[in-house]
């Protein structure tokens, strides 16, 4: 569950963002993967957490990869439920 909620959470703000500069996300897909490890406390823990988004785009106006990024980016400073926790958060876009 906390691996989906970092996902949606990225997902949300992406959303949100690329609406706002304009764009048409047509699709978003994601395959999280949260990686439950030994901590540095001794017990199991998610410890690392890769998120994999697939977006279409629609419409006149599409992003570049370098936009796609920035977009990426901006969502990923801005997720509160990835700012809230202490595994690393991954993202592999395409």
């Amino acid at each position: 569950m906390l691996v989906s909620a970092v996902s949606s959470c990225h997902m949300l703000f992406f959303l949100a963002i690329a609406e706002f500069q304009g764009f048409c996300v047509e699709t978003y897909e994601d395959n999280p993967q949260g990686f439950l490890e030994k901590g540095s406390k001794g017990g199991m823990e998610i410890t690392r957490v890769i998120l994999t988004p697939k977006v279409v785009f629609s419409g006149d106006k599409r992003p570049d990869q370098a936009t796609i990024a920035k977009i990426h980016n901006g969502a990923h400073k801005n997720c509160f439920i990835r700012n809230s926790i202490t595994a690393s958060v991954e993202i592999n876009h395409s």
